[in-house]
Parts: structure tokens; sequence; C-alpha cells
């Protein structure tokens, strides 16, 4: 079964089991490359795994005969099964550098993913509807979320992240525009988060529906991190002010345990949840998180049912 390998800003590449391929920043202006055939490959009937090299534009992302209307996604995975992505650097995408949507039983490990820090949209990992899915020993840093996922992706597990510059590692956005989502089962431990705008991050519209759930944070550092440990159920990404609703995406059974290290600001823990849809069933284990001035910080904790601390805890939601 071949894997099409879809690389918007300039071809797509379709690659069969056992392929592989070198691709340099001269083959870009060709509008199809093919890998090796299916039938004629001495491996055809191993497991996918494919590798591509050196490729990029070192150019402004468009060609001379057509130039891109839309910012390009780097790598776009869709519709795969059984796959595995190892090894690659991704340098300088003018949008999200690495996207599954709709991909099961996958695993990225050995990933490294830069940007500048004033990058906007440049998302390092980014999963949509995507399930059984395993991120592992990667180094990322980009203008926007180090790892970002959203509706309809679950059974998700990350472990040993470095992640920085970036806006940390996040859940969301969901429910914009009033639109149903689901996400459950993630479970992100052993990352890293270094001078990232957010460390630990689940962010949701007002006026969604549908539930994040079923969340687990564990053996995270930060080191000057902006907000370590938020969920903001009022999210607004938005020119025009977004107005207060009536419904909201659920989120509970939410764990943060042995999260230590530095804020960057004053609320190291910021829950900032709905009035109508509070979140519940949140836990906190062994917590410290300090600001690297004054010794000190604090938590706002507004409509938060049903949450629990153990160990020790500072600061905490209950002070």
């Amino acid at each position: 079964m071949a894997i099409q390998f879809l690389l918007f800003s300039f071809l797509v590449l379709l690659f069969n089991n056992g392929a592989s391929s070198y691709i340099s920043s001269e083959d870009l202006s060709n509008s199809l490359a093919e890998a090796p055939s299916y039938n004629n490959h001495p491996n055809s009937d191993e497991q996918n795994i494919f590798s591509v090299d050196d490729y990029g534009a070192k150019a402004n992302g468009s060609d001379d005969s057509e130039p891109c209307r839309d910012a390009p996604t780097a790598l776009y995975f869709y519709h795969c099964r059984h796959l595995k992505v190892r090894n690659i650097t991704s340098k300088d995408s003018q949008q999200m550098h690495i996207v599954f949507s709709h991909c099961h039983n996958v695993e990225a490990v050995h990933l490294t993913i830069r940007a500048p820090d004033w990058s906007p949209n440049t998302d390092g990992i980014h999963l949509s509807s995507t399930r059984n899915m395993r991120i592992s020993n990667c180094f990322i840093g980009t203008g926007d979320d180090c790892i970002s996922i959203v509706n309809g992706s679950r059974n998700v597990h990350v472990d040993n992240i470095v992640c920085g510059p970036g806006h940390g590692i996040s859940i969301g956005s969901l429910g914009s525009n009033n639109s149903r989502a689901h996400v459950s089962k993630v479970h992100v431990e052993k990352a890293t988060l270094i001078g990232t705008d957010n460390g630990v991050r689940i962010k949701t519209w007002q006026g969604g529906h549908g539930h994040a759930k079923n969340i687990h944070f564990e053996d995270i550092s930060m080191c000057n991190v902006y907000n370590p440990i938020i969920i903001n159920q009022n999210y607004c990404d938005s020119k025009i002010p977004c107005y207060q609703q009536d419904s909201a995406v659920a989120v509970r059974e939410v764990v943060y345990k042995n999260i230590r290290g530095t804020s960057a600001s004053d609320i190291s823990i910021n829950f900032n949840c709905s009035s109508t849809v509070p979140c519940k069933y949140i836990k906190l284990q062994d917590i410290s998180l300090v600001s690297p001035d004054s010794f000190t910080s604090r938590s706002s904790c507004i409509n938060v049912i049903n949450s629990t601390e153990s160990g020790s805890v500072f600061p905490s939601c209950n002070a």
C-alpha cells in the first residue's frame, strides 16, 4: 500500500513500501517527483519507511512561474496508517512544519524543528483527527505552538520534548465558530520548556461544544516560561472582540504532576475557565513554580470545581 506524501507548496510525492528519495532545492521547479516503482522494489512487502533529505527552498516561498497564494505547510501526512517519521529536520517553514491529519498508529521520533520566535502560525507538530500517536525525542523551537493537538485526536503520547522558543505544548484551540470538538487520552511527560510564552496549555473558544478530557501532564521542567500551566476557556484569537456565550468545550479530568521550574510572570498557574461550563476534576500534584526574581508566584483559578491537590503544590489553587 502506498503512502501519499504531500508538500503543499510545490509537489506531491508518492512513496511506496521501502522507497527512499533524495530531493534537493533544485528539484522544486518540478511539479511531480515519482518514487521508485512499488512492483519493482525488492522490499515491497516491508513496512512503509521513507526518508527525505535536504528538502527546502532558500527563497521567498514562490517560484518564477506561479507564486504561492497561501503560506505552505512544509510536510503534510493525510490518512496514513502505521507510519514512522524519523530523523527529519524542518527549518523556517512559512506556516506549520509537520501536520498529521486523520492518521492512525503513527510514530514521530528524533525530529528537529526550527523557526524564528517572531514567525506566526509556524506550529512545530500539529495533530488533527489523529489517533494512537507517539511523539518522542524532539527539539522544537518556533513562533507558535511546539506541539498542537486539535479536534478528533485521541490516544496521543508525547515524551522527551525540548520546546523553546514558542507557545508551548497545546491542546487546542478547540470550538471556534461554535463548532464541536473532542480531544481525549493525551499524555505528555518528560518535557522541558525554555523561554516559551506558555508551558502546557488547553485553549478553547466560547460557544463551542464537546470536550477535552483525560489529559495528563507529568515530569515537566519549566525555565522562564510566561504561563507554565494554563487553561483558557475564553480563548479569542480574533481582531474582533469575542462576546460572552452560554456554551463551551468542557475541560475535565486533567492531571498536572511533578511540574517544576521558573515562571516569567507572577501567575504560574492560570485557570481561566468558563462561568457556564466550569473546569472539573483538575488534579495538581507535586508542583513547584516560582518567579526567578522574587522566588514567589501565585495562582489564578477561576470557575474550577471538584479540583484536588496532593503532595506539595506551590502556588496552590486553594490559597
